[in-house]
């Protein structure tokens, strides 16, 4: 569509997309996920650490109003197995760093990651967004060892699904995400944080709110453009049973 808007989708298309009646498809709904969806994408927000952003009294609580409705909502992903620790079925924990913890950890990092590259975007991270939310999984070790691989795949892709949700609810609530990897927080800061070796990181996702104003950079996703076409990671499967080694 060289208008660059999507076109909307008729009864037959979404009735192809979701294998239902299109009769009883709801396709404003299916829309205005579709549109969160393709508006979702990667805003690295970084500040000096001495000029962090600043944020309102109520810039800040609109931001974590969002944010903890959000989390709450994004864990109604699914799983497939119950991890029965401390007597939760779900496999994912979830920390929330508010604004002020962010702004303290930007100032004290040196401290507590003596090694830190210089360079690194963390501090600036730190110092411009309106809170952080660290997303881990457990890993499982008790059980037959040929299956117990397949059980922590998907405790791992169930926490996946958590933090997908909340990229989208937070896109949608108006904020900007950023989703980074956890390795430094795991390594570093876990045990500053009160969180256990149990627990390993999938990922940290940095929050901002526009509305907050101040001095900053933003950086976005590398990865965005270089997406392929659907043609080239989709196909639909027919089965051969002619073929010798079926």
């Amino acid at each position: 569509n060289a208008s660059g808007k999507h076109p909307p989708l008729e009864a037959d298309a979404c009735q192809r997309v979701a294998g239902v009646n299109p009769i009883s498809m709801n396709t404003d709904a299916y829309q205005t996920v579709r549109d969160v969806v393709l508006r979702r994408a990667t805003h690295k927000i970084l500040a000096d650490v001495t000029d962090p952003i600043p944020y309102t009294e109520t810039v800040l609580a609109r931001h974590n109003r969002i944010v903890e409705a959000a989390v709450k909502d994004a864990g109604w992903a699914p799983f497939h197995y119950a991890r029965g620790v401390d007597g939760l079925a779900e496999p994912w924990r979830v920390h929330w760093l508010t604004y002020s913890v962010c702004r303290q950890l930007s100032r004290n990092l040196s401290q507590l990651i003596p090694h830190l590259k210089p360079g690194s975007k963390l501090p600036g991270l730190l110092a411009g967004c309106g809170s952080a939310v660290l997303f881990n999984w457990l890993p499982q070790s008790a059980g037959a060892p040929d299956k117990l691989e397949r059980i922590n795949q998907e405790h791992l892709a169930a926490t996946s699904a958590v933090v997908e949700n909340f990229l989208l609810l937070a896109t949608a609530a108006g904020l900007e995400t950023y989703w980074s990897s956890g390795g430094l927080w795991e390594d570093h800061l876990f045990r500053h944080l009160g969180i256990t070796d149990q627990e390993k990181s999938i990922g940290v996702v940095f929050v901002h709110s526009p509305q907050a104003g101040g001095n900053f950079q933003v950086a976005t996703g590398k990865n965005r453009a270089a997406r392929s076409a659907q043609a080239a990671w989709f196909r639909r499967v027919q089965v051969n049973l002619d073929r010798p080694d079926f």
